[in-house]
């Protein structure tokens, strides 16, 4: 996914993915919300958005308690 985004810079879907594999099964918070940020950059009206929008939030509320 990292070699695909190298090739090209805005492949939402690529960073979609790399989001979800840092939160889902690295455990990176901050690599994660990273790559969903830059998914709603390139994708704001997807369907899914407001979604993103959630995992994020909630990924941040995730680090603050681990603080």
């Amino acid at each position: 996914l990292k070699r695909v985004i190298q090739l090209n810079h805005n492949d939402k879907d690529a960073c979609y993915n790399l989001g979800v594999l840092y939160d889902n099964y690295l455990g990176d918070s901050s690599q994660a919300i990273y790559y969903y940020r830059r998914y709603l950059e390139l994708a704001s009206r997807a369907d899914d958005a407001w979604r993103v929008e959630v995992w994020i939030m909630d990924l941040k509320k995730q680090i603050a308690n681990e603080k």
